[in-house]
């Protein structure tokens, strides 16, 4: 009965890094939302950004105003 390891042996841990290879995969695609997609770019135009700057109180209602202007 020497070298008998029951059910498969390595064939199981075999099984379990590939189950644990898929789940790297998904949560990097997940985290990244898929390969090739550049998630730096910020498609916000000027005014949105001001906006948004606004509503988080990062600048007064005549800062806002005078930004305004100039865009």
């Amino acid at each position: 009965m020497m070298g008998y390891y029951g059910f498969g042996g390595g064939f199981w841990m075999m099984g379990i890094l590939i189950i644990v290879v898929v789940f790297v995969i998904l949560f990097f695609f997940k985290e990244n939302k898929g390969l090739g997609r550049d998630i730096s770019l910020n498609k916000s135009t000027p005014m949105e950004i001001l906006k948004e700057r606004y509503a988080k109180g990062e600048i007064t209602k005549e800062e806002f105003d005078d930004i305004k202007k100039d865009l």
